[in-house]
């Protein structure tokens, strides 16, 4: 199948054609945009810039869209693979596990790259994860391991995703390790998106919360759970009636929610509506239903 450019409309104005990147293996399929010029990039990121099929971070963007597609372009990553896998965190780009991988395997200068889990699998506390890297023309493997003890201390292992996934997060660390020492000249010193959302902020000391991609459970892990159990921390405490709160704690929403946190989160979680429940007046029993059901429902956070 002959490759395919689709170039946007030129504007009336004379441009001045742009020489594309061509260092690097591409990603992607083969019928992919290639603008031909730097004002039909700001053209192409000014409209995707008003779309809802970027993640949410870059919509009305359009200049942090141009430079996502330039950064994609370097690392050999389509316009539109750049937007969906390229993440800022604490102001710094990083790219998904997934991505970096793809990127690697496409090369010519990958030769072969194995994955495996070493311990007994129904053990999460034994396992290490192992990545193996062979670069053509070099003669030795380049390995990279994370196991769960190395989560431990680097205080990883309470976090909301790593109790969701936590092979998929000891998978992710020792990819990107092995890669980022087998390929530097075809990562450019990125580190994995997951990886990445594990730092603290290094001026105030709290981790930015990624919200620019959607995850699912695949492929893009799940990493707001610990801002919807703050929320509902938070409208637990604006229940006014003993009636509302036994609703609270009724509704799918909240015991979805109590089946993804810790158990710590969790036991936290109900001691606060206990003493909410303490704390309400007795009288409050007897006040008349004045709400529907339904009413409840659509005041319910979504956690």
């Amino acid at each position: 199948m002959n490759n395919k450019v689709v170039t946007l409309p030129r504007e009336n104005q004379p441009v001045q054609p742009v020489q594309s990147i061509q260092h690097k293996q591409p990603v992607g399929s083969s019928t992919k945009f290639e603008p031909n010029s730097f004002q039909e990039l700001i053209l192409f990121s000014d409209r995707l810039a008003r779309t809802n099929f970027v993640p949410k971070n870059y919509r009305g963007k359009p200049n942090d869209i141009l430079c996502a597609i330039q950064m994609g372009a370097e690392l050999g990553l389509s316009p539109m693979l750049s937007l969906q896998n390229i993440a800022v965190i604490n102001d710094r780009p990083s790219i998904y596990g997934d991505a970096m991988l793809a990127i690697c395997k496409a090369s010519p200068l990958c030769e072969n790259i194995e994955e495996y889990l070493d311990g007994d699998q129904s053990q999460i506390e034994t396992l290490t994860a192992i990545c193996k890297v062979r670069r053509r023309g070099f003669k030795n493997e380049i390995t990279g391991s994370f196991s769960w003890k190395d989560a431990e201390k680097a205080g990883l292992t309470k976090r909301g995703v790593w109790l969701s996934y936590p092979k998929r997060m000891l998978q992710m660390r020792a990819r990107g390790f092995a890669l980022r020492d087998a390929f530097p000249d075809l990562l450019n010193g990125l580190i994995t998106r997951e990886e990445a959302n594990d730092y603290q902020h290094e001026e105030n000391g709290c981790r930015q919360k990624d919200d620019s991609h959607t995850c699912d459970d695949n492929n893009r892990l799940n990493n707001d759970i610990e801002d919807k159990y703050e929320r509902c921390f938070q409208y637990i405490n604006t229940i006014e009636t003993t009636r509302k709160l036994e609703d609270f704690t009724r509704h799918s929403k909240f015991i979805n929610l109590c089946n993804e946190i810790s158990p710590e989160q969790k036991e936290k979680l109900y001691e606060l509506v206990n003493q909410k429940a303490d704390s309400l007046n007795q009288e409050s029993k007897d006040i008349p239903k004045q709400e529907s059901p339904d009413d409840f429902i659509e005041e319910m956070p979504d956690c």
